[in-house]
């Protein structure tokens, strides 16, 4: 197995789940270090997953490989499941937890902090709520805004359920988080400036090569493809 970060930058742990027991890790792992052997015994086992975590510092220039992985078996071949969709609620805990540790580099490139994971966020249900009172505070600055004394109470109302609601009873904090999320839409489309009924989607086509050039997000809009295409229209 390796963790192929580009430069070695890479920061990763593989781990074996067997019925929901940590069967082995591989411990944190980088882009520099030798692969690493595992053979276990799986007998008896209903459920077998492959899992990587982003290893503490969020998932950038993390390149995973299972290399060359495989199962032995005796009689019948198992079978493969596919694990359900994730939740809105369980996206957000992973992109939580990828944020945090990233936090230190990100703060100086960030124009609102209140963009960030903050430390007293316990869960997506915090941040929503924080991010979400930040919002409703910087529309009640501009000029045109309705009337949001619904909204406000709304919210205050959340803030305290949040309060009295361990983060320990995930299933009362994500219905918390789903009602959080749709007061944060309607309040969020109380902005003025959205005095428009159209929006222009713009996609580009899968270009070879390097990321740079738009492989690694091809739904990504770059403005120097314009220009490009604009030389190749003037030139041919």
């Amino acid at each position: 197995m390796r963790s192929a970060g580009r430069r070695g930058g890479g920061r990763a742990e593989f781990r074996v789940l067997g019925d929901g027991r940590l069967l082995w890790s591989s411990g944190i792992v980088t882009g520099k270090d030798a692969p690493k052997q595992v053979d276990l015994d799986l007998a008896g086992l209903r459920r077998l997953e492959l899992v990587v975590t982003e290893g503490g510092d969020g998932y950038g220039n993390d390149h995973t490989d299972w290399a060359d992985a495989r199962l032995e078996v005796t009689g019948a071949a198992p079978s493969t499941a596919r694990p359900p969709e994730p939740s809105l609620f369980e996206i957000a805990a992973r992109q939580m937890q990828d944020l945090r540790g990233r936090a230190k580099s990100l703060a100086p490139q960030t124009f609102r902090p209140d963009a960030l994971v903050f430390e007293s966020d316990r869960d997506p249900a915090d941040a929503v709520l924080r991010r979400t009172e930040a919002l409703l505070e910087r529309l009640g600055q501009m000029p045109g805004t309705r009337d949001l004394a619904r909204e406000a109470a709304d919210l205050e109302r959340l803030k305290g359920e949040a309060a009295a609601v361990d983060p320990a009873d995930a299933a009362a904090r994500e219905a918390l988080f789903d009602r959080a999320v749709a007061l944060r839409r309607t309040i969020a489309f109380a902005n003025p400036l959205l005095d428009f009924d159209k929006i222009l989607f713009i996609k580009k086509h899968f270009l070879p090569g390097q990321e740079g050039l738009g492989n690694h997000m091809c739904d990504q809009y770059f403005g120097f493809h314009a220009i490009r295409q604009c030389i190749a229209a003037w030139s041919g």
